[in-house]
Formats: C-alpha cells, sequence, structure tokens
C-alpha cells in the first residue's frame, strides 16, 4: 500500500466510528458510482472466514440485504471464485469478474444463487484496501445485468466529488 492509499485508510477510519457510519459511507459511494449495492467485508486469512461484512443498496430493501448477507456468510469462501482470486495474493487495482470469469463459472455458484440473484445483481468490480497475512478487507460494487460491469474509466474517483474534502489528495500529517 503507497502513502496516499495509507493515508485514505487512516481518514476513513478516523471519520468512520460505528455501523451507521458505514453504511452511510457506502451510500455515498453507491450514487456517486451509480452501482445497485457496496459491500465492505473483512476476511481472516488464518481461518479462512468471512469476519466482517456490511453493505448498502440502492432501491433493495434493507431486510432482503441482511437476509443475503447472512447467507453469505454461511457460503464457503471457495463457492465464490471472485472472492477466491481477491483471496489469493495482494493485487494492484481494481478486479473486475467480468474480466477474469466466464459467464457459467459465477451463475452456477451458490454464492450467485443465493445471494446475488434475488437481488437482482451480477457483476462486481474489488479492491483489496487492506491485504497482509492476517487479513483481508475488499470494498465491492455490485451491479445488475441492466447496468452492466463497471468500466475502469468509472472507478477512477474524483476525490473533490465523492468526500467533502479531498481526502485522496491531503498528505498525512504523521506519514511525512
Amino acid at each position: 500500500m503507497d502513502l496516499i492509499q495509507r493515508c485514505a485508510v487512516k481518514e476513513i477510519l478516523n471519520q468512520v466510528q460505528n455501523a451507521d457510519d458505514w453504511v452511510i459511507f457506502l451510500e455515498h459511494l453507491n450514487h456517486h458510482f451509480d452501482v445497485q449495492a457496496s459491500q465492505l467485508l473483512a476476511v481472516d486469512l488464518e481461518v479462512q472466514a468471512l469476519s466482517f461484512s456490511i453493505h448498502h443498496g440502492v432501491n433493495l430493501d434493507s431486510h432482503q440485504l441482511e437476509q443475503a448477507a447472512l447467507k453469505q456468510i454461511r457460503l464457503e469462501i471457495d463457492d465464490d471464485p471472485r472472492l477466491k482470486k481477491m483471496l489469493s495474493a495482494p493485487m494492484n487495482g481494481w478486479m473486475h469478474c467480468k474480466e477474469h470469469f466466464q459467464e457459467d463459472e459465477i451463475t452456477q455458484t451458490q454464492v450467485y444463487q443465493q445471494v446475488l440473484k434475488p437481488l437482482d445483481l451480477r457483476f462486481c468490480s474489488a479492491i483489496q484496501v487492506i491485504f497482509d497475512h492476517k487479513v483481508c478487507v475488499i470494498l465491492s460494487f455490485l451491479t445488475s445485468y441492466d447496468r452492466g460491469a463497471l468500466s475502469c474509466s468509472e472507478l477512477k474517483p474524483e476525490p473533490y466529488r465523492v468526500c467533502r474534502r479531498p481526502l485522496f489528495l491531503r498528505e498525512c500529517p504523521d506519514e511525512k
């Protein structure tokens, strides 16, 4: 992780103090990037288990989202080839499922059948926020068939539009 990424992560963690703040943060990202849902999840790499997950969906019932999250937690990590790829090694940049997997590799999985399909979600673009020997934290954006997959150009945020302050352009005082 470079200096700008570390600064962004620290700034976000300083501003987000509870679950409601995470939901507000994800809601802003959903609207900015024009996606149906976003999810921040953490995987404990030592035991290969999902340890944290919070999500927000645009025009999705909150109860339905909660049920989908519970189903996802109960599924094996190996069932989702996208998640498995994200956990295999550190990655630079975004991973777009459309670029790495065939349609049937995704649609035949339990995570698609039980979690994504009922929410009318299909495409995923994800980035590792943190990856080390103990944990992987992933931010993912999910879109429907109708919306289509996100392009690389859509995922280059303009910091002043996303944040009230120029979050991604500021230097961290303790990192100079």
